[in-house]
């Protein structure tokens, strides 16, 4: 078992509190040798709020060979994914949400957190 180094990033300023906005997030993972990893699909990864109740799910999952930046650039291991509060729910109360990012490949694991800041 090795470990897969995940970082993530949400845009802000765009969920409010009692709706189901999309949240857009960006997700890299790469090897603990700094390879990308490109084949991870939606069921690799989990995606959920790290305290409380809370729940959130997949509305848009692409990844793997994603472009970034201008022209051929292509950095590999890159994830885009929209999350929405779980089943008929909004986004709480809460200011804040915590979020955790798991990635699964074979039986390597990684994992982060991060915040999302509601308006």
């Amino acid at each position: 078992m090795a470990r897969l180094i995940v970082e993530a990033v949400v845009s802000g300023n765009e969920a409010r509190r009692g709706t189901r906005d999309i949240v857009h997030m960006t997700v890299s993972v790469t090897r603990s040798d700094g390879q990308p990893v490109t084949t991870l699909t939606a069921a690799d990864f989990t995606f959920g709020d790290t305290f409380g109740s809370g729940r959130v799910e997949l509305s848009l999952f692409e990844g793997g060979r994603i472009q970034v930046g201008i022209g051929t650039i292509s950095a590999g291991g890159i994830y885009m994914v929209e999350i929405v509060p779980y089943g008929a729910t909004t986004w709480g109360p809460a200011a804040s949400y915590h979020l955790v990012v798991v990635a699964n490949d074979g039986t390597n694991h990684g994992q982060t957190v991060l915040e999302l800041t509601l308006v």
